[in-house]
C-alpha cells in the first residue's frame, strides 16, 4: 500500500488522530523480510488514515514469542498500558493471532480499548471495540 491516497473511516475521529497509532506484531518465529513489509504496510495504512509519522509506533518486542501466553510478552503489556493511559487512538494488527491466542487476553484488550476510546484495525478492518462488546452482550 502506498501512502499516495488518503483513506476515510467514520469511526476515526480527530481525537483518535491526536493519540498514537500502534502497530503490534508478534510472530512465533524471528522477524523476517515479510514481517518488515507488514510493518511498512501498517505504517502506510496509519498515515493514509491521517496519523502523522511521529505518532505511529511499531511494537515488535514480542517477535519470536509464541501466542499461547501473554505473561512474558513485554510488547503486549506495553500495548495494554498505553491503551489504559489514553495514549492510543488505534491498534493495528494483521490478524487476531499476532495479538493473542488467549480469548481472555483478547477480551481484556477489547474491554480496555472500549473503555478508553481506542479503535482496533485487524486484517485492515477498523472496529470500535465498544460496538463489538455491545453486539457480544446481545
Amino acid at each position: 500500500m502506498k501512502n499516495s491516497k488518503n483513506l476515510t473511516q467514520p469511526l476515526i475521529t480527530a481525537e483518535h488522530l491526536k493519540r498514537n497509532a500502534i502497530a503490534y506484531d508478534r510472530q512465533s518465529t524471528d522477524e523476517n523480510a515479510g514481517s518488515r513489509a507488514l510493518h511498512q504496510n501498517q505504517i502506510e495504512l496509519a498515515q493514509a488514515y491521517g496519523w502523522p509519522e511521529h505518532l505511529i509506533e511499531i511494537i515488535h518486542e514480542d517477535m519470536g514469542r509464541g501466542g499461547a501466553s501473554v505473561d512474558d510478552r513485554i510488547g503486549w503489556q506495553r500495548v495494554l498500558a498505553d491503551v489504559a493511559n489514553n495514549a492510543v487512538g488505534i491498534v493495528f494488527a494483521t490478524s487476531v493471532s499476532p495479538l493473542t491466542r488467549q480469548v481472555s487476553a483478547y477480551e481484556q484488550l477489547l474491554s480496555l480499548a472500549a473503555n478508553h476510546g481506542t479503535l482496533l484495525c485487524v486484517d485492515n478492518q477498523i472496529i470500535d471495540p465498544s460496538e463489538q462488546l455491545r453486539r457480544d452482550d446481545q
